[in-house]
């Protein structure tokens, strides 16, 4: 008798739409395709910006001074910790010092919680930063809810409900502010978010600019860009994936919790196309300003042995530790870049410090996030303090139980090693 009440109910939560399966014939031709034509929009993006760089150093040289510097935002994931990067945006915006103003940046990327931030970053004036930072401090509690009694069961696409962070999406990324992102695009700024395309395992970037542009035009739908942000933060069985264009998509990272080109002198790097292109000329100066939304040395406590608890711990270790390597590994190649003598870089770097803790138990808890944006923004009132140079790894313990020194120091100027 139980079992035939229960059935029907276990049944209904493995329902979900079947999609076409195809053979491997097809989908290695399919990703062939698909790799080619992201290839394509990535140099033209690239293109656009070193089409920039050129009229700032011409319109530079006309007037006797230096180029101005090719400035990078980089905003990790993290969740509901994205309330620190908007804050400490918040705070930055209010800097009057010369060296530390925050700049108008040239390309932004954003992954997950990066993503979301990353459009308002780029648009980047006063009021927009300021929308991006009450969005983290004001969590509706419907933005995820656990979907329904039988939330574990296997079919469901996800074990929490996110229609409430998808509607927030849909009114903040309103019509508005997708033509202040086409207008920043018009002038060679370049803003790019990435998804984990789940059918081929590989990342995906996508250029907000170019595709507010085509919202503008006529050529798409502001829904394509909102679906684009909530692909970017679809943490893998807590929120649902999204189909794209054919594509099943999920959080950004899964394949790269920040978003760079990890060989920058690579054909499709801004400073190949700069070579080739003006070859007698030195590229300017560059800044990356990498904003982690997390703690890169896990706040210890004791794990329980169940599934839920043994997944967080393991997934906030795979997350942080490859976010520490990929700083590591943007560090070191922008140092190999100084030592060519092409160009001058800065590398800057701002965390969670390691000694914050949440106010209360819990993910897009409001007291937490306004907690996480306070901080921010009294670290990005102070950016001399704030901003470090190198790799922000974790402190580590010698093996006579001594503290050994950490690898940051607050940045004074270009890399040196």
């Amino acid at each position: 008798m139980l079992a035939a009440l229960l059935g029907p109910l276990l049944l209904a939560g493995c329902v979900t739409r079947h999609r076409e399966v195809l053979d491997e014939a097809e989908l290695l031709a399919m990703r062939r395709e698909y790799l080619v034509q992201a290839a394509r929009e990535n140099i033209a993006q690239i293109d656009r910006i070193v089409d920039r760089l050129k009229r700032e150093h011409d319109e530079a040289k006309q007037v006797g001074r230096q180029a101005p510097a090719y400035d990078v935002l980089v905003i990790s994931g993290g969740g509901d910790y994205g309330a620190f990067g908007a804050g400490l945006l918040k705070g930055w915006s209010g800097v009057d010092d010369a060296e530390w103003v925050k700049p108008e940046f040239d390309l932004v990327t954003g992954v997950s919680t990066g993503a979301l931030i990353a459009p308002f970053a780029f648009v980047g004036d006063e009021e927009t930063i300021g929308a991006v930072e009450r969005i983290y401090q004001e969590p509706k509690d419907d933005w995820v809810l656990l979907r329904g009694l039988f939330f574990f069961m296997p079919g469901n696409p996800s074990l929490l409900n996110n229609d409430g962070l998808r509607r927030e999406i849909d009114a903040r990324v309103d019509e508005e502010l997708i033509a202040k992102i086409a207008a920043c695009a018009d002038h060679g700024r370049a803003c790019a978010v990435s998804a984990t395309n789940l059918d081929f395992g590989i990342r995906r970037v996508w250029d907000l600019g170019y595709e507010a542009q085509s919202v503008r035009e006529g050529r798409a739908k502001p829904d394509r860009i909102r679906a684009m942000l909530l692909a970017s933060s679809a943490i893998p069985a807590a929120f649902p994936p999204v189909e794209l264009d054919g594509h099943l998509y999920c959080d950004g990272a899964v394949t790269s919790n920040i978003l760079y080109n990890a060989n920058m002198r690579s054909t499709s790097s801004v400073l190949y196309r700069w070579q080739v292109r003006y070859p007698e000329l030195r590229l300017p100066r560059i800044r990356f300003w990498v904003i982690i939304n997390a703690q890169l040395e896990q706040v210890p406590r004791i794990v329980q042995p169940n599934w839920l608890d043994v997944t967080a711990s393991a997934t906030e270790t795979i997350v942080r530790s490859a976010t520490a390597q990929s700083i590591e590994l943007l560090a070191r190649e922008l140092a190999l870049i100084e030592t060519t003598g092409l160009t001058n870089v800065e590398f800057r770097v701002a965390s969670i410090p390691s000694d914050w803790r949440p106010p209360v138990e819990g993910i897009f808890k409001r007291e937490t996030m306004e907690s996480l944006a306070r901080l921010g923004e009294e670290m990005g009132r102070a950016p001399r303090r704030t901003w470090h140079s190198g790799s922000p790894l974790p402190q580590q313990i010698g093996p006579a139980g001594e503290i050994l020194e950490p690898t940051t120091a607050p940045n004074t100027g270009s890399i040196k090693r």
